[in-house]
């Protein structure tokens, strides 16, 4: 489960932003990106990709005024198992950019993992909501979850979010094209892998991330 990053601004972003195609200044930048709330996704349109704003919880429940958190579905994060019977798979995936992530096993001994500076992104889902008394509209999104990685198994068993390294710029286009609906095209992302080396280290707790040990590497595996 990946319950915790950040997007800082750097020039790493900056120029991952300007290979995708849209405008980096354009993203929501938070040191602690929290589920339920405001992040920044890219999506693929027909012309080029868009930056846009979503509620970091795929399933939304109506109120009054507006749209929360759907309180019986968890969801900031959908299980790679579950992608087959999502239409959001088939019709709207998403980008989320990071600079990294945190892990825990069981809500304990969390770790801040990055990839050595670089700029990345989740792959993920999202949904369009529209309040029918206001009229407003919404985004939310979730990130894919991947198996666990072996090479992980002590910072975070159960799984691995879905991840798009920098040098993967085509595969991202590939990933946001709107009219790719033939999702066999897609398996070979749906892989859990460490395409670079991982830069680890444990923190107090996910919201502030203050290191609390060294730094270790985790290894890219062989390709």
């Amino acid at each position: 489960m990946c319950g915790r990053f950040n997007l800082i601004q750097s020039p790493a972003v900056l120029q991952l932003m300007q290979d995708l195609g849209v405008a980096g200044q354009q993203l929501r930048f938070n040191a602690d990106c929290a589920p339920c709330n405001s992040i920044s996704i890219i999506t693929g349109e027909p012309e080029s990709p868009s930056v846009r704003d979503a509620i970091w919880h795929l399933y939304l429940e109506a109120t009054a005024t507006g749209f929360k958190p759907h309180p019986r579905y968890w969801s900031i994060n959908t299980n790679w198992q579950q992608l087959a019977k999502k239409r959001e798979f088939n019709l709207s995936r998403c980008l989320i950019p990071a600079t990294s992530f945190v892990e825990s096993q069981d809500g304990k001994r969390p770790h801040q993992l990055s990839f050595a500076g670089e700029a990345f992104c989740f792959g993920g889902l999202y949904k369009t909501w529209t309040h029918a008394q206001t009229g407003e509209t919404v985004i939310s999104a979730s990130i894919i979850t991947l198996p666990g990685h072996p090479k992980l198994e002590h910072i975070h068993r159960k799984s691995l979010p879905l991840i798009f390294n920098q040098d993967q710029t085509a595969d991202m286009q590939t990933w946001l094209d709107p009219m790719l609906t033939n999702t066999e095209k897609l398996q070979p992302y749906l892989i859990s892998q460490l395409r670079l080396p991982l830069t680890a280290i444990a923190v107090d707790k996910s919201s502030t991330m203050r290191p609390t040990g060294e730094q270790f590497i985790i290894a890219a595996d062989e390709m």
